[in-house]
C-alpha cells in the first residue's frame, strides 16, 4: 500500500522537518548559543551543544516528516564526516536556502532554474572563499580551538597537543577515571588490549619489562605443552615474554602466573580477542615493529618465531611496545601511506592514517576528565570538535563568527544566496539577544576590517582578532548545504510504501 504526498503537501512538511531538525541546532552557534539536552532509553540524558550529535537525535513520530529528515541530516553528517566540524554552520546555511527557495518557487520559480542559480553561485563563492584564507600562526591554532570548543582550558590543552604531532590521527581522546584532564605522551605502539588477568600486575597499575620477547599466536592456545620450548628459554635466560593470543586456556594462565611468582623477570599473557575487529592490523605491525612471525593454526610456536622490543608497557586496558625502527619498519609506512592516497571513504582512511603515527611511535592521548560522566561526555564532544578544527586549519584559515562570509555576500547577487551567506552571522548575532541590523551596519561602515566580538560585545581589528575559522570546515558546509539544498528544492513528491497489512489501513487513510 502506497501513501503519496505531492506539491503543496509536499512543501509544508518540508518547512516542518527543517524547522524541527535546524531550530535546535542553530540556538548552539557562536560562544552565546545554548546548549540542548538530550534523552534516550539507551542511556542517561546528557548536556551539549555539539551540532551533529543533536541532529543525530532528532527524529519525528511522524514518517513523512521523518522521511525528509533523513535526507536533510544527511548534510550534518557529511560536513562532520569530511572535516570533523562545521556541523551548526551547515544547517544555517541549509536553513536559510530552503526556506527562502519555496518562497520563490511558490512565486512562479522554476525549481531547475533555480538550482542552477545555486549551482553557478556555489561556484563563485568558493572561489571567493580562497580568496579570503590565509596561513595560520600558532597563536591563529589556539584561537580556532578555542571558538570551537567555547573553551579556554580545553583549546590551550588541545592545541598543545595538536602543535607537538601536527595530525589529528596521531591523538586520541579518552574518557579519564579522575576529575582533571591530562595528556599522556605515548613513544610506542600502542593498542586497546591488557593483561589476560590482574594478577599478573601483581597489585601494580602498570608493569613494564625491558629487553622483552614477544609472541604472535593468532588462535585459541589451549596446550601448555606447545609453549614449553619457549618457557624453558625464557627460565634458562631470565628473559621477560609476551604472549598475544587469540585466547588462552585455564592451564596456561594458571601455569605461566606459578612461573611468574618466583621470578623477577615476567611472563605477561594479553587476550587479543578484545581488539578482533582491528587483530590482523595490530598484528601485521607489531610483527614488523618487532621481528615476530604470527604463528597460525595448527602450527606449534617456536623459538624463530620470538619478535623482541626494547620495552613493552602493560595495563589492565592497554599495551604499548616501543620496536625497532628498520628499513622494514620505513617500507611498511611507506605501503600504508600510499595506501592512504587511494582511499577516499574517511573512516578507513583515519584508521590508516592512525596506524602510520602508532608505527613512527609518536602519539598522544588526552584523557577528559570532569567530577560526572555526563560532565565528561560533554568535554569529549568538545575536544573532539577543538581537534577535528585544528586538524582542518593546515589548508588555511580565514576570519570567523560568520564575518567572511558576510563580506563576500556583498559581492553576490541572488538575493536567496545573499541571504544565505548572511545567515550565520545574523544567527550568531541573534543568539546572543542582540540587534543584528546595528552590527552589520557598522561591519559595512568598518569595511569589514573589524569583526563583532560576540563575548565582549564590542568589534575589534581583524589583524588583532582570535575569532578564526578554518577555511576546509566552512567551505565544506557551504558545499553540502547548497548541495542537499539544491536536492530537496527540485522535489515536490513523497511516497511511502507500506506492506499489504490490513493493520495500517487506517493510518494510510488518515
Amino acid at each position: 500500500m502506497q501513501k503519496i504526498i505531492s506539491e503543496k503537501e509536499f512543501q509544508n512538511i518540508l518547512i516542518k522537518a527543517v524547522n524541527i531538525l535546524c531550530n535546535p541546532v542553530i540556538k548552539t552557534l557562536g560562544p552565546k548559543g545554548s546548549n540542548v539536552i538530550l534523552s534516550n532509553s539507551d542511556s542517561l540524558p546528557f548536556i551539549t551543544n555539539d551540532g551533529v550529535t543533536i541532529a543525530k537525535s532528532i527524529e519525528s513520530n511522524d514518517e513523512a516528516i521523518n522521511a525528509i529528515l533523513t535526507i536533510l541530516k544527511e548534510a550534518s553528517l557529511k560536513t562532520d564526516e569530511e572535516v570533523g566540524d562545521g556541523t551548526t554552520t551547515t544547517l544555517v546555511l541549509l536553513k536559510s536556502i530552503i526556506l527562502n527557495g519555496l518562497e520563490e518557487i511558490n512565486k512562479g520559480e522554476n525549481s531547475l532554474n533555480l538550482k542552477k542559480r545555486l549551482t553557478t553561485s556555489l561556484d563563485n563563492i568558493l572561489n571567493l572563499l580562497e580568496k579570503e584564507k590565509f596561513k595560520p600562526s600558532p597563536q591563529n591554532y589556539y584561537d580556532i580551538a578555542l571558538t570551537s570548543s567555547n573553551d579556554l582550558e580545553i583549546s590551550k590543552i588541545i592545541t598543545n597537543a595538536f602543535l607537538k604531532v601536527k595530525a589529528k590521527s596521531a591523538i586520541k581522546i579518552k574518557e579519564s577515571n579522575f576529575p582533571k584532564t591530562y595528556l599522556e605522551k605515548k613513544n610506542g605502539y600502542y593498542f586497546e588490549s591488557g593483561v589476560l588477568s590482574n594478577a599478573f600486575l601483581k597489585n601494580q597499575k602498570e608493569i613494564i619489562l625491558n629487553d622483552c620477547y614477544l609472541l604472535l599466536i593468532d588462535y585459541f592456545i589451549e596446550d601448555v605443552a606447545s609453549l614449553t620450548t619457549i618457557y624453558n628459554m625464557m627460565i634458562e635466560e631470565k628473559h621477560n615474554l609476551i604472549i598475544l593470543a587469540d585466547s588462552f586456556s585455564d592451564e596456561i594462565k594458571q601455569t605461566t602466573l606459578e612461573i611468574n611468582r618466583e621470578q623477577k623477570w615476567q611472563i605477561i599473557l594479553i587476550n587479543a580477542i578484545d581488539y578482533v575487529e582491528k587483530k590482523k592490523e595490530i598484528f601485521e605491525d607489531l610483527e614488523i615493529l618487532t621481528n615476530a612471525k604470527i604463528v597460525k593454526y595448527p602450527t606449534t610456536p617456536t623459538i624463530d618465531d620470538l619478535g623482541f622490543s626494547k620495552q613493552i608497557k602493560c595495563t589492565k586496558d592497554e599495551t604499548t611496545v616501543i620496536g625497532n625502527k628498520t628499513s622494514k619498519l620505513k617500507s611498511h609506512i611507506k605501503k600504508l601511506t600510499k595506501l592512504s592516497c587511494e582511499i577516499k571513504e574517511t573512516f578507513y582512511l583515519e584508521e590508516i592514517k592512525e596506524r602510520i603515527h602508532k608505527l613512527k611511535q609518536n602519539n598522544i592521548i588526552v584523557y577528559v576528565g570532569g567530577y560526572t560522566k555526563t560532565a565528561r561526555k560533554e568535554l569529549i564532544m568538545r575536544y573532539i570538535d577543538a581537534l577535528s578544527s585544528l586538524n582542518q586549519c593546515q589548508d588555511g584559515v580565514i576570519y570567523g563568527s560568520g564575518l567572511t562570509l558576510y563580506k563576500i555576500s556583498k559581492q553576490i547577487n541572488d538575493e536567496i544566496v545573499k541571504k544565505a551567506l548572511e545567515s550565520p552571522i545574523r544567527q550568531i548575532i541573534k543568539n546572543n539577544n542582540l540587534d543584528e541590523n546595528k552590527i552589520l551596519l557598522n561591519i559595512q561602515k568598518y569595511n569589514y576590517q573589524k569583526i563583532y566580538n560576540v563575548e565582549k560585545d564590542s568589534f575589534e581589528n581583524v589583524t588583532d582578532t582570535k575569532i578564526i575559522d578554518a577555511y576546509l570546515v566552512v567551505k565544506k558546509a557551504l558545499e553540502t548545504a547548497f548541495s542537499i539544498a539544491s536536492l530537496v528544492l527540485t522535489t515536490s513528491n513523497l511516497v511511502i510504501n507500506h506492506p499489504k497489512d490490513s493493520s495500517l489501513t487506517n493510518y494510510l487513510d488518515t
